[in-house]
């Protein structure tokens, strides 16, 4: 609320400035509604972190939505933004992309080249020509993530990489002080805490079983993952260079029930990256890999299904099919006005996302895909 009212006040002052004290322009081409992209690259959106634009819908209040998709992955964006007019040509845009921390505001040229047709131009010199149209088509709405329960301002600060975790009956995240924090999911009470001190490994990124961790140190590049116990020096590493010929600085992981997953970018190839390890075997044995353009903050597996988190304000899960590297379901999460997301976990048929607060306090929400 804070971020829309002060934009809204910046474009008041900034129109006032302009105007000069002159009578009020006439009004500009009317542009509410929904508008497909007709021609032109799809980016005259980049610089609000957003690409491959399909869709934009302008609502008569100066909202509206931001519809895009990512070829590569299938992931869709479906994003809120605000718009408006400075002048009768001029229009200015802010929106949150997935993936984008903060907003960011861009200017636009309009013109209106007939009622059903309107050119947008960046001040890059970028243009893109959109069609009016009825309705967004099914295969470019995100799907509305369904929140069945939220835990809420949780007493715990997660380490700085750390996934939201579960031992398949409770929800665990690993804190500031090398501790693993034991969470009800019914209640969000705090049962308890591990102290992981001793493994020298303390971001927490998946669990294999009730007792067992998955980890990497959170420092250097991040290349190699541990699996311990609690108070346990570790028993398995991982260094996805040595032993994998595959480096990526790791950054999310999950266990299927056999073998185990990381996801991190390869500063190689300069691409997000998913590795699927027989970490059982000895030397661990690369299975298979695929590159996935959008970065992931979090990947989780519920039953067969791996599902990724993406995005921090404005953020989605993504069912991905390994087969095919693509997204086949976005689900759209609550705007995070008071923080960010940054953990996925599955847990008896939901999905639990971790939003680090403001206040250094966790809000999770469980979700029924």
């Amino acid at each position: 609320m804070q971020r829309t009212v002060a934009f809204l006040v910046g474009i008041a002052l900034l129109t006032a400035c302009s105007s000069g004290g002159a009578p009020p322009a006439s009004q500009p081409p009317a542009v509410s509604g929904i508008w497909g992209v007709q021609l032109g690259s799809g980016e005259i959106l980049g610089g609000l972190g957003l690409s491959n634009l399909k869709y934009l819908q302008f609502n008569a209040n100066g909202t509206g939505e931001v519809f895009a998709v990512e070829p590569s992955t299938n992931v869709l964006t479906c994003v809120p933004l605000l718009y408006a007019a400075l002048n009768p040509n001029m229009l200015s845009i802010s929106s949150d992309a997935v993936g984008v921390t903060l907003s960011s505001t861009e200017l636009f040229k309009l013109e209106k080249l007939s009622d059903t047709s309107i050119r947008l131009t960046n001040t890059k010199g970028t243009s893109q020509t959109f069609s009016k149209v009825d309705a967004v088509p099914a295969g470019n709405l995100c799907d509305t993530a369904n929140v069945t329960a939220k835990l809420e301002n949780l007493a715990v600060s997660p380490s700085s990489f750390s996934n939201l975790v579960n031992d398949g009956t409770n929800l665990r995240v690993a804190d500031q002080n090398r501790k693993v924090q034991i969470i009800q999911p019914s209640t969000g009470a705090i049962l308890g805490a591990e102290d992981i001190n001793t493994s020298g490994y303390d971001e927490v990124i998946t669990m294999q079983g009730p007792t067992d961790y998955w980890a990497h140190c959170g420092c250097g590049g991040s290349e190699d993952v541990a699996r311990f116990k609690a108070g346990v020096a570790p028993s398995d590493t991982i260094n996805t260079q040595t032993d994998l010929s595959n480096s990526i600085s790791v950054r999310a992981g999950a266990f299927d029930g056999t073998n185990l997953w990381l996801g991190g970018y390869s500063y190689t190839d300069r691409v997000f990256r998913m590795l699927k390890i027989n970490s059982a075997a000895e030397p661990d044995v690369l299975l298979s890999s695929f590159d996935f353009k959008i970065d992931l903050q979090a990947i989780t597996f519920n039953g067969t299904e791996l599902w990724g988190l993406v995005g921090y304000q404005s953020a989605a899960l993504v069912l991905i099919d390994p087969a095919t590297a693509k997204a086949t379901r976005t689900l759209k999460l609550p705007e995070a006005s008071d923080g960010y997301y940054r953990g996925l976990t599955a847990l008896a048929g939901k999905l639990y996302v971790m939003l680090v607060l403001n206040s250094g306090k966790i809000t999770i929400l469980a979700i029924q895909p």
